[in-house]
């Protein structure tokens, strides 16, 4: 993605970089795109580009070479002209920008043992170094001139870090000033994991030293408790179920789970749970709860087969939510929206939504008589008058996020399609639950959002 202030030619782009198949440029009263058939090879020159096909012309001979397509206008999102350019469902990719910084390879998760990494990069071919300034929790700890497209180590003494450290790097080259923040985390300690029988249920505890959440897989399949320095953030009934507002049996608490699958049907059927250890993309271990449940008596949903993992690491404010589906009861799961569901403190401690919607004048929303049903598109926390904290979620960028509340509860719904990986897992893309007593920008977190976990090792 390259800045809209911009003039951009199709010869400053590197062509090398090209890894689709595909070309968007988002015009404000035309988007005009460009696709053409995967397996060609396509050249930016100048104001021109080139699509070179394998095809072989012999003498006295006829071919016919892949059709390029182009749009003016019907397409006016590059999510939209990618479907169409892979006749498949839009990507999970993020856009890059057109000059990027990666430090630690944009690993969350700090290894002292190892010096920490920055790459400067671009999409340009005319980008110059740029002389980098990094700040890690308000505090300037490094000067250097930062190559473009080549990595450089930090000396190991460069500063002393935190569990959470907000890191902004300053860019400055021939041309502009930028300026890119991160969150880096440094766990340490262990994970406590409990398992009692307390009301009638066994209860399955984790404890990282910051927040703590606990499930009862008999009583419900979600957790009933996430506290963060000893608060509770989640209106629930355990051990009861009871009526509330739309819902007859409710149980608050989180959950996921498919569409067209009522409260009633779901407390009809089997799960189970168990204490786990998964790894994310980079290999940093997250430990937690697995819940494990079998549809066998709802009509539509017969045969499905589900996990919700619900992991995080030691002293670090993250809770992880993610589905995993073992049998999809032959159903297609990349039309199929799931949800995570989250039901929020009400009453004296009722949690607050707060807003960035710089265009918006409706900033913050609190719990009233009527109901208030707000689609969040743009940054947002939540607050409670019994913590310091703000709580922030994280989702895909496919994902759909609603804030629905009434007189008697305050819910936080997050619904997005499954994704079928390569090794045939389908798997739910994570949301993650993040406590700062800062209000933090998701583009500070975006490290956070774009993790992965390993259904299988390697």
């Amino acid at each position: 993605m390259f800045n809209e202030a911009d003039a951009v030619e199709p010869g400053d782009i590197a062509s090398k970089d090209i890894s689709g198949n595909w070309y968007f440029s988002n015009d404000e009263v035309t988007p005009i795109g460009v696709y053409w058939t995967e397996g060609n090879k396509m050249t930016m020159e100048g104001w021109k580009m080139h699509l070179e096909s394998m095809e072989g012309l012999d003498g006295y001979n006829s071919c016919s070479f892949p059709p390029i397509y182009m749009s003016i206008g019907a397409y006016t999102s590059w999510r939209d002209l990618e479907q169409a350019a892979k006749g498949t469902q839009s990507s999970h990719k993020a856009l890059k920008g057109e000059i990027n910084l990666a430090i630690n390879e944009n690993n969350l998760v700090i290894d002292e043992s190892e010096s920490l990494s920055v790459l400067f990069s671009s999409y340009r071919n005319n980008q110059a170094d740029g002389e980098g300034e990094l700040f890690v929790n308000g505090t300037s700890t490094f000067k250097k001139t930062l190559p473009v497209n080549k990595k450089i180590a930090l000396p190991d003494e460069v500063t002393e870090w935190k569990t959470v450290n907000k890191v902004q790097t300053k860019i400055t080259t021939d041309k502009r000033q930028s300026y890119f923040d991160t969150v880096l985390f440094r766990p340490y300690g262990e994970i406590l994991q409990n398992r009692i029988t307390a009301e009638g249920y066994e209860i399955y505890s984790i404890d990282n030293g910051i927040i703590n959440f606990r499930a009862a897989p008999h009583y419900y399949p979600g957790l009933f408790s996430l506290k963060a320095q000893q608060t509770e953030w989640l209106d629930q009934a355990f051990p009861n179920l009871i009526p509330k507002s739309w819902w007859n049996p409710w149980a608050g608490g989180i959950k996921a789970g498919p569409p067209d699958l009522s409260v009633h049907s779901l407390l009809k059927e089997k799960t189970e749970a168990e204490f786990v250890q998964i790894k994310d993309n980079f290999a940093n271990v997250w430990s937690g709860i697995r819940l494990d449940t079998d549809i066998i008596h709802h009509s539509k949903w017969k045969g499905l087969s589900y996990s919700q993992f619900y992991v995080t690491m030691p002293n670090i404010p993250i809770l992880a939510i993610f589905v995993q589906i073992r049998n999809t009861a032959g159903k297609l799961m990349t039309e199929e929206e799931w949800h995570h569901n989250l039901f929020l403190k009400t009453g004296k401690e009722s949690c607050v939504l707060h807003l960035h919607q710089k265009k918006n004048h409706n900033l913050i929303y609190t719990v009233g008589g009527e109901e208030q049903e707000i689609i969040l598109k743009d940054d947002f926390y939540i607050t409670q008058s019994a913590s310091n904290d703000k709580l922030h979620l994280l989702t895909d960028v496919n994902s759909k996020v609603q804030y629905y509340t009434n007189k008697e509860v305050i819910q936080l719904v997050s619904t997005n399609t499954c994704e079928r990986e390569k090794n045939g897992y389908v798997h739910m893309q994570p949301s993650f639950l993040y406590f700062d007593e800062d209000s933090v920008p998701f583009h500070q977190l975006e490290t956070v959002r774009k993790l992965q976990f390993r259904l299988t090792e390697d």
